[in-house]
Order: structure tokens, then sequence, then C-alpha cells
């Protein structure tokens, strides 16, 4: 552990990095803070609050009020919360914009995390009664298109996705994965393919879609002209976690905690492997490795392979939910009570 500081309030949302800054979310049921950290030291440079904390969105205990993951492009970071307040924040805590999206109805609280594509802010809110996705200009906050979404309510993230010809910005919720275009929101396909709550976001790799949901299935989508779904299984599906996939494999670990791998092109499962314990986080490729992070804490890494190979099991010793992010031989996690660098 090279440092660890305190959280001043909760949030499962995941620390994103641009240079020596680290930027995360808490908040409560009265305040909404974004924080930014000197990644070298664990030094907390600046706290900004969003919004009033006058409104009181319906949350779950596991999902709380600052559960989407921010954004940042190295000008501002982004931030929305589970009251649907979003705020663009400068490099040195400076609010750009602030805006209020409406709050959101959602029994478990919103948790779909923010991307940037093509320079442009992207928001997934699929709330009861107004399922979209928006496109907000980074710079004021301003609406550039908003698109409707004959979907469900969900908690899944938007991907952005190169395919090799173009730019999409990908979707799930049931029953759809659907694929829009980053520059006007316009629909490009859908596939008919899940079903339920969806919390896990999708995986890519290799012009390959993956989506999963409990009490769903698992689906391989092969995009093209006309995308089709090459294979389904029924047996380990996730409800929290989001699956990650490479060339020739499909990584998935489920909320009960089973880590199973997949031929990516055939569905044909290599193993499983018992984590022991429930997983909320979602797994991680880094170099060949496989990194899950359990809820008690403890990292299980594993080769990246069809053949099953546990390389460690270091344990953290505190309460994670949180998806770590890996940059510059370090990783960055958070704990319910306190935010690590680990490292050398």
């Amino acid at each position: 552990v090279i440092w660890k500081t305190a959280i001043p309030l909760p949030g499962q949302n995941s620390p994103v990095i641009w240079g020596e800054k680290l930027f995360f979310k808490g908040a409560n049921e009265s305040k909404q803070e974004v924080y930014c950290l000197n990644r070298e030291t664990g030094e907390i440079i600046w706290t900004t609050s969003v919004g009033t904390g006058a409104k009181k969105p319906a949350v779950s205990g596991d999902t709380g009020y600052a559960a989407p993951s921010a954004a940042t492009d190295g000008k501002n970071v982004y931030a929305i919360f589970a009251s649907g307040d979003i705020a663009a924040i400068d490099m040195d805590g400076n609010k750009t914009w602030e805006k209020d999206l409406g709050l959101p109805d959602n029994q478990y609280g919103h948790s779909s995390s923010l991307i940037i594509a093509g320079g442009r802010l992207i928001v997934q809110y699929d709330h009861r009664g107004s399922q979209k996705l928006m496109a907000l200009s980074t710079s004021t906050g301003n609406t550039i298109w908003s698109t409707n979404r004959d979907v469900k309510i969900s908690w899944t993230s938007p991907i952005v996705v190169y395919t090799g010809s173009r730019t999409e910005i990908m979707t799930v919720a049931e029953p759809y994965v659907i694929s829009y275009a980053p520059a006007s929101g316009k629909e490009l396909w859908k596939m008919e393919c899940i079903s339920g709550e969806v919390g896990p976001s999708l995986a890519y790799a290799n012009g390959m879609v993956f989506s999963v949901n409990d009490y769903s299935m698992l689906a391989a989508i092969k995009l093209g002209d006309q995308p089709t779904i090459l294979w389904e299984k029924y047996e380990y599906l996730s409800d929290i976690p989001s699956p990650v996939a490479t060339d020739k494999y499909l990584f998935l670990a489920t909320t009960y905690g089973v880590f199973a791998c997949y031929d990516a092109q055939t569905g044909e499962k290599y193993w499983e492997y018992e984590v022991g314990t429930n997983v909320f986080a979602s797994p991680m490729l880094v170099r060949g490795k496989l990194y899950l992070l359990d809820t008690s804490g403890r990292m299980h890494i594993l080769r990246a392979d069809k053949e099953l190979g546990v390389i460690n099991k270091p344990a953290l010793g505190e309460f994670s939910a949180c998806t770590p992010i890996f940059t510059d031989e370090r990783i960055y996690l958070k704990g319910v009570n306190n935010i690590y660098c680990i490292g050398k």
C-alpha cells in the first residue's frame, strides 16, 4: 500500500484519473461532492459540492447516492448523482456548469456512468417513464441531442466502440442492445436479447458484443451489416458485474461469486472459479492477467487464458463494491471507508 486516504462521503463509483489527479464522488441524503486527489500522495486537493441536497431520490443501500462513475477529458471532470444533478468541474475545482436533469424515478438509484464520445458528454438516463440517451456539450451542458429509448428502466452504462468502420455508442436495457451514432443520436441497430432489471454493461472485442443479465441469458452478438446472435448461455449470469472480453475469450463474474471463462466465438466454457463470497466489482483485464475484487476486499488475480491459473489472492481487508483502475504499475481502488493506491 503506497497510500490510503479516508473517503469523506460514501459512493460506489470507481475513481478516474487524468495526469497526476484522481477524481471520485461521494454523497448522502443531504450532500453531493466531487473530490480531487493527488494520485502520488493521496492528499485531497479540493472538494466541490454539486446541487443543493434538497432532492431526496429513492435509492437502495447497495446503490447509494453516488454510484455512477465520473468522466474526464482533462478540461473538466463530469459527475452525475442519483438526484439527477449533473455538473462539469474544472481541474482546479471550479464549476464550469451545473444542471438538473430531473429527479429520476428509479427504485434502486441512478447508476449509469458518464462517458465522452466525439467530444460530447453522453448520459444514459433510463428511469421510469422517461428512458433516453443524451449528448451534452462539455463546455456548456446544453443538450446537443436527446433520443428516446423504447426500453425498460436500467442501471447499465453505455460504452463507446470503434468497430473498424465507425464509432458507435452501445447500450443495453430490456429488451434490447441498441447502437447509436455519437454525432446525432440516431439508432443504428438493435437486437432483442435481454430481459429483467439490467445492471451489467456490455463488453466488446473483435467485432463481438456480449450482453448478460441474471434470470435472462448471456448473448454473443456478431456485428456486421445485420448483427446476429452467435450463441447464448443460461448457466452463469451476472446481475451487477459487467463482463470483459478479448479476441479469444469472454470472462464473466456472477454476483454470487463464480468466475467463468468462455470461448468468445463458440461459447464453449473453459473453466469456472469459485471466489468464495459475493462480487459487485467488474473483472479487469490488464497485461494478460485478470483482476477480480470481491466484496471482502480480496483481489483474485488469474491468467487470462483457457487454462485456469490462479496467480495470487492478496487481501485488502475492507468491504469493496467498486471496480479498481490501473495505471503506471499501480492499482487504485476504493473500499467502503478508504481509497487505496497499491504498487511498488
